[in-house]
């Protein structure tokens, strides 16, 4: 719905009613596959969210932007070796800000930043810092990422304030993620992953069924 909504914004270089908004999430609910029992109660979240985050951020909204940006394919190159992999990602919405730069921003639902643990926070920007990694080598730099917005679209459960949380990402940063994924890499590459242990290291009832396989592959080796 906030694609389609800033799309149609962006084309006409102005902040359209939130009627078209509220329209779009209607239409996108509808094309989803949503059992029957939850549809309502989804709509509702819905309606309440998008309608209370129109009102609160209309007056700042940026419509000189692009959405849901496909980066395909970068190659990375992993330290000590000719081997290389491709990065990809998808990136909710680039604003072009008046330095010639742009922010990246990740749409969140669910608990605002103020209710993330540290181990979350950490990831949310590992995962900004990824984006600042694809861009910077995207289309020979075509994109000057300066700073990666977390927008989370629902309301404080608490305060019932919307929430943004600004990061800005550094060379040092950069750095360590790409440190990271050689280390992510390579153990993949080589089965090095699978030495470890990986019920302490993965384990969570999402990938049960994924760490149960790691374990016969252990075995069998």
């Amino acid at each position: 719905a906030l694609e389609k909504f800033f799309a149609q914004s962006s084309e006409q270089q102005s902040l359209l009613g939130k009627d078209v908004l509220m329209e779009a999430f209607n239409v996108a609910l509808q094309t989803m596959q949503v059992p029957a029992e939850y549809y309502d109660s989804i709509q509702r979240r819905g309606d309440e969210a998008l309608n209370g985050y129109y009102d609160y951020y209309k007056d700042s909204f940026n419509v000189n932007v692009e959405v849901e940006k496909k980066i395909k394919a970068i190659p990375f190159v992993l330290d000590d070796s000719d081997e290389q992999i491709l990065l990809t990602g998808a990136i909710d919405k680039i604003e072009f800000l008046e330095d010639d730069t742009v922010a990246v921003v990740d749409y969140k639902t669910g608990k605002p930043w103020s209710k993330k643990t540290k181990e979350e926070k950490e990831a949310l920007k590992r995962q900004i810092t990824f984006y600042k990694l694809l861009l910077d080598t995207y289309n020979d730099g075509q994109y000057q990422m300066s700073q990666g917005i977390l927008d989370f679209i629902e309301p404080h459960p608490d305060t019932h304030e919307y929430e943004r949380e600004v990061i800005s990402v550094n060379d040092d940063d950069v750095r360590l993620l790409k440190e990271e994924i050689n280390i992510f890499a390579k153990d993949i590459m080589t089965g090095g992953f699978l030495e470890e242990d990986i019920k302490q290291k993965w384990g969570n009832q999402s990938i049960e069924e994924y760490i149960k396989l790691l374990q016969i592959l252990k075995t069998a080796q």
